[in-house]
């Protein structure tokens, strides 16, 4: 699993929408892809989770993530981004009913 967290983010609103667009598809096409939630934080920050089938996996996604990022003409100067990564040790399943 692998979590980032974004602060002073200059346009939440575009980068959620692009995420949705254009990132979220490039993790689903990669080997082992769980699952991606985007959370918005409010004030200018968000977090992200990505989970796939291994740690590795997730932490790669971290460099795709910095690679798309790039690729949108470079992060914003003042966006600060806090990665956490590794092995899944808990996971709890959604209750149904």
């Amino acid at each position: 699993m692998s979590i980032r967290r974004y602060e002073n983010v200059p346009d939440l609103t575009g980068l959620l929408r692009d995420i949705e667009l254009e990132f979220a598809p490039l993790l689903h096409k990669m080997p082992g892809f769980m699952a991606y939630y985007a959370v918005d934080s409010g004030a200018g920050s968000m977090a992200t989770v990505t989970v796939f089938s291994t740690a590795a996996m997730a932490e790669e996604s971290n460099a795709v993530a910095a690679d798309w990022l790039a690729s949108r003409g470079g992060a914003h100067p003042l966006m600060h981004v806090q990665i956490t990564a590794g092995r899944m040790a808990i996971a709890v399943p959604p209750i149904r009913g």
